[in-house]
């Protein structure tokens, strides 16, 4: 760019975002010396006192308004829901394929988490009890 005109290179910086004033506009002020790239010292430095704050919105915050327990960071996990006849039927087929893996279960049924699906196991386990000492 050495042999260009100041018009030509003015025209070609500006079409690159570089101003030819140090620290003019909001980008790095930079110019074409010889064939070297000079930046501007004083365009890299930001005033962040120079901003309009007049659309900012002060926001008081104390103990009362912000309201944060150990409660607020924790998963929180969905109810399991009723299962129903289908879901069940599916539970004992994959019961029966797994054995008590209950995490590879978990993975075949959408919505439903590994607590979820021994919850269920422990229900059925229970009722199948309490159904055979009915009995006997």
């Amino acid at each position: 760019m050495p042999n260009e005109s100041g018009e030509t290179r003015g025209a070609a910086m500006a079409q690159l975002g570089a101003s030819m004033e140090s620290g003019a506009g909001q980008g790095v002020g930079y110019d074409v010396v010889d064939g070297q790239i000079v930046v501007h010292a004083a365009s890299l430095i930001v005033n962040r006192h120079n901003q309009d704050m007049s659309n900012l919105e002060e926001v008081e915050e104390n103990d009362f308004t912000n309201l944060v327990n150990s409660s607020s960071f924790a998963k929180r996990v969905q109810a399991p829901g009723n299962w129903t006849d289908e879901e069940t039927e599916k539970f004992y087929r994959l019961l029966g394929q797994f054995g008590t893996d209950f995490e590879t279960i978990s993975c075949l049924f959408p919505g439903k988490n590994r607590r979820a699906i021994k919850l269920k196991f422990n229900k059925e386990v229970s009722r199948i009890l309490t159904t055979a000492s009915y009995f006997s």
